[in-house]
């Protein structure tokens, strides 16, 4: 089963049905980090645009339970017919259904799982997705026999504040930002894949690099006015030269990597091979975040079938129980491109949802 074949191809339909359930979307489609074509469609006014709205939807037609923890899965005569589940009180709650769909997300939260499936070399890196992606339904799934790809991939996050530990959108560098070292000097292609940025700022050697942009950019990414420099994690200067001193870098320096910058944006030939840029950075006043790299979620997951139907290492299914979402692997386990995360979930959760409902 090809699962990139069948995003591909439903893609376009899912983003129909999300706006038929009232999901607002931004007009313009746009190209984004990782991505030769334009293809991104980006919720307005961020993924609140999307999740809200879906979620409103959602309490209207089902039984909704927040704060609520799956702990196990309810299996007779070898289906999977439920789950054990602890409210936020702490009172055990029992689900009969005739199917589960685990939904449930990877199991980055878990620094323990991470460790057992991708090394020691985690052990330091900073994890900056939800709380909740603990693993443990997706270990259940295993304890059944449920078969597993990726399981060693992550998906590595470049540019992660250091003041609080929150990944920075990408749509900052596809609109335009570029990645400074302590030296005030550029180092990577900035749009091009995640992972390969994400090694040049390892290589760099700093403790953080910084995230520079201008006016022109905070006013075409929603986040970083209302939520970035809100949380107090942008800093702001009236002119290179203060931005530099505020840096800490030398001024010479960072001017002339931001020339050199706005020249590959009027048609030079970018020295780090970058084709995706915004405006010249030259619209004041100017900014930069501190980040350094982390992780996001983790790649790997449970297989599925077409139907998404979760499957034991012989190929055969566990009845009752599909998947979709971070939950599954064999997506994209070795790179990012603008949109993958979203739209897999979205994908592979409507072909689970119209399969288990049968």
């Amino acid at each position: 089963m090809d699962l990139v074949k069948i995003v591909t191809e439903r893609s376009g339909e899912t983003i129909d049905w999300f706006i038929e359930n009232g999901a607002v979307f931004n007009e313009e489609v746009t190209q984004g980090v990782g991505s030769i074509a334009y293809r991104a469609h980006s919720s307005s006014p961020d993924a609140s645009g999307l999740v809200n709205k879906l979620m409103k939807t959602i309490e209207q037609k089902a039984d909704v339970r927040y704060n609520t923890a799956a702990t196990e899965l309810i299996v007779e005569n070898g289906k999977v017919v439920g789950a054990k589940a602890v409210q936020g009180d702490g009172t055990p709650l029992e689900i009969k259904a005739n199917n589960v769909i685990l939904s449930c997300g990877g199991f980055a939260g878990n620094k323990e799982l991470v460790k057992k499936y991708a090394g020691e070399k985690t052990e330091n890196m900073v994890y900056v997705g939800s709380p909740g992606t603990t693993g443990e339904m997706i270990e259940e799934a295993v304890n059944l026999g449920a078969a597993t790809i990726d399981m060693e991939q992550l998906f590595n996050a470049p540019t992660n504040s250091i003041e609080n530990k929150q990944l920075i959108t990408a749509m900052v560098l596809s609109n335009g930002a570029i990645m400074i070292n302590q030296d005030g000097k550029r180092f990577c292609n900035e749009t091009g894949s995640p992972n390969d940025y994400f090694n040049d700022i390892l290589n760099t050697g700093d403790e953080y690099v910084y995230e520079v942009f201008d006016k022109n950019v905070v006013e075409k990414v929603y986040k970083l006015e209302e939520v970035y420099m809100k949380q107090g994690i942008v800093e702001e200067a009236a002119t290179i030269e203060e931005l530099a001193e505020k840096m800490n870098v030398p001024a010479e320096t960072l001017k002339q990597s931001i020339e050199i910058y706005n020249a590959s944006v009027n048609g030079a030939s970018d020295p780090f091979g970058r084709d995706i840029f915004g405006e010249p950075l030259q619209k004041g006043p100017f900014y930069f975040i501190k980040v350094a790299t982390g992780y996001l979620s983790t790649n790997g997951g449970l297989k599925i079938d077409e139907y998404a139907r979760v499957l034991k290492e012989d190929g055969t299914i566990i009845e009752g129980l599909y998947a979709a979402g971070d939950a599954v692997g064999g997506y994209r386990p070795y790179a990012y491109v603008c949109g993958d995360a979203n739209i897999l979930a979205a994908v592979t959760g409507r072909i689970a949802g119209e399969n288990a409902s049968k």
